[in-house]
Parts: structure tokens; sequence; C-alpha cells
């Protein structure tokens, strides 16, 4: 399961529908040429000696020549250009997704379709098969973590797993359960995510410490968290939607994050130190301690993620979901894919209608 890069396309492979671009490339920059060597003889000469037709025929030279240029070679490129990559197919390496692309799709809530989730074995821990996984998160959670499939495949598998918020050492294992996200419904963990999390845990609770979130926020943020409406739009997790709200959601959901507390936790799972209230994991941790003070400055005060890129660029992991715990037995067209060498083996491009196959 590993692979090398391809170069997505090359210019010198032009299709055959090509030909007439290039064509009308070189008659324009024959006709441009012509042009400025007729212009550049009647600059020579007297300008009284110079008829209007003569002008007119100079400058009717260039635009034509440059014109033709113009549309040949953008004709040409536009074809290659805007050519959709053909699908890889199965066990070829994809072309990788960025980490800005990935950004642009977290503020976006691009859309879904396929899902991993990853897991890390050290080689102490007596229970390290694939095979010995009975659900899709840890027992006893209602809720897992999970990326985008098509956003980490293509990568080590190692790799992925630092995108994913993990550590891995030399000696470990990864394992990887891909699968369709449908029927399933998936929520980004920013911080608008975590707290429509909490509150759908918190009202299932008839007992321990609840956060309390329609006490907690303004009507209308409180509003624009949609409680209780089972497929809000996908862009009710779009920055351009919440992020006038992000200061307050942050807030709270860092107080949820730092206080153990919350009964809630045991339905979620620790927000580990390497989550980030924007909605992603870090590949390294943007502060020391995620529950002081400076974390608070620095998270929640953000009005404009994309001014902010640069300096979010180097701590960028992947964007993160929130799915319902089941049984693996529960997923169809499931893919487990055990990694011995996740410094070298790739997570690979499956067809997951075969996916019974890629193991």
């Amino acid at each position: 399961m590993s692979g090398s890069p391809e170069a997505a396309f090359q210019l010198a492979e032009l299709a055959p529908s090509d030909l007439a671009g290039l064509c009308l490339g070189v008659i324009g920059a024959v006709l441009v040429l012509g042009g400025a060597y007729f212009a550049s003889v009647l600059i020579n000469k007297d300008p009284r000696e110079i008829s209007g037709g003569q002008k007119l025929t100079a400058v009717a030279l260039l635009l034509s020549g440059l014109l033709l240029s113009i549309a040949g070679l953008s004709g040409a490129l536009w074809e290659e250009l805007a050519e959709l990559e053909p699908p890889a197919r199965f066990g070829e390496t994809p072309k990788l997704v960025s980490p800005s692309q990935s950004f642009n799709n977290l503020l976006a809530n691009a859309r879904v379709d396929r899902l991993i989730r990853l897991i890390v074995w050290k080689p102490n821990e007596p229970q390290s098969r694939l095979d010995q996984l009975k659900s899709l998160g840890k027992d006893g959670q209602a809720y897992t973590l999970v990326a985008d499939y098509d956003e980490m495949r293509g990568r080590t598998a190692a790799e992925a797993a630092r995108l994913f918020g993990a550590s891995v050492e030399d000696g470990d294992r990864v394992s990887a359960i891909i699968f369709r996200r449908e029927p399933r419904r998936i929520t980004p963990v920013s911080a608008i995510g975590l707290l429509q999390t909490v509150a759908e845990v918190d009202a299932k609770l008839d007992a321990g410490k609840k956060l309390g979130i329609e006490e907690r926020l303004s009507t209308i943020a409180l509003t624009a968290l949609q409680l209780g409406q089972d497929r809000p739009a996908l862009d009710v997790w779009a920055w351009s939607t919440y992020g006038a709200n992000y200061p307050d959601y942050c807030k709270l959901a860092q107080e949820f994050r730092c206080d153990p507390n919350y009964a809630a936790h045991a339905e979620l799972g620790q927000i580990d130190a390497n989550w980030h209230p924007l909605g992603f994991s870090e590949r390294v941790p943007a502060v020391k301690e995620p529950c002081g003070k400076d974390a608070d400055e620095k998270f929640c005060p953000i009005t404009d993620p994309k001014s902010i890129w640069p300096s979010l660029a180097p701590y960028y992991g992947a964007r993160i979901f929130y799915i319902k715990n089941e049984p693996l037995t529960a997923i169809d067209g499931r893919a487990l894919v055990d990694f011995d060498l996740p410094d070298i083996q790739r997570i690979p491009s499956l067809d997951l209608g075969e996916a019974a196959a890629a193991k």
C-alpha cells in the first residue's frame, strides 16, 4: 500500500483538440512580428510620407495578431487546466489535498462523503490487532472522532495519524476504518459543533454536571445553534454563518474542554490538547497550556480566520467530525486496513464498493 506522486498534467501532452488553438497562437505571433516590423519601418520614415492606410495596416496587424495569440494560448491552456483530474484507481497514490485547501473546506464546511477513523497501536498494548476492533469508537462512548478520507488518502499512515492529532512513534502500528458517510450524520468539531453535541448529550442525562448552554448564551447565539433540529443545513457550520458568534461559542467550549467534571465528557471522550476551536486537530500543539489564559486569548478573539492562516498553517492538521459510535458490523461497505509500517505505507485510494478486499 505505497505509491509515488505523479504529475497531474503535462502541457506538452496536448490533446488533438488543442492543436487548433496552438495554430491560432502561432499565426497570431507571426502577425504580431509582422506588425512590429512594419511599424518600425514607418517610424523611420518622414511622418508626412506615411499614409493613413499604412498606419491602419500596422495597427491591424498588431491587434489581430495579439488577439489570435491570446485566443489560441488561452484555449489550449484552458483545456489542460480545466480538465478534471481522473479519479485515482485502486492502489494508486492520488493528488494530495493541501493544508490550505483543507482549511478552506473547513471554513466553507465543504461536503464530506467518505470518512476515516485512525487508531494508533503501541507495541506494548495487549490488543493491537485490527480484527479485535468491535466498534467504530471506544467502548462506552456515544460519539467518536473521524476525518475526511479524501483529505487523508495518499499520505503515509503515520502522517495521516499525526494530522488526525495522534502521536506515532517507532514501532507503532496504525489501523484505519474507512467508510461512506451516508446515511450517517456528522458534526464538525468546531466550537459550535462541540456545543451542539454537548447539548444533545446533556438532554439525555438524568444526573451529573451539565453545561447549561441554554442559559449561557445570548438569544442570537443560541438560536444560531439550531438545537433540536435533526439535520440542519450544511451552512450552519460554515464560518460565514456562525463566525459572528464564534467568540461566545469558543469561550463556552473552552470552559467545557477544561472542566472534566462535566458529565458529557464520559460520552464524548476527552477533548485533547491538540483540538482547535475552529474545528481542526493540530499536528503540533499551538499553545503549551490549552486550558490557560493564553489559549483563550489566542483561540477565541478570531474574527477573520483566512487572514490569520499563515499563523495557523504550522499547526494545522485536519478537519475533524463527531459521529455516533456504533458496532463495526453495522457499517456496510467498510474497509479495515492495517499498517505495520506506517511511515512507509500510504492510505490507499479505495473504491468502497470493493472494501471487503482492502485488508
